[in-house]
């Protein structure tokens, strides 16, 4: 029972930065980004 939280944590926490990632609201100022 808890690998399935933990999981589900990991994969809400991966989501919301690959949400927050490919927002447009960040300033193009990195030079690593593909963009």
């Amino acid at each position: 029972m808890r690998n399935i939280l933990f999981l589900t944590v990991l994969c809400v926490i991966l989501a919301y930065i690959l949400e927050t990632d490919a927002s447009p609201k960040r300033p193009p100022n990195k030079p690593t980004s593909p963009n």
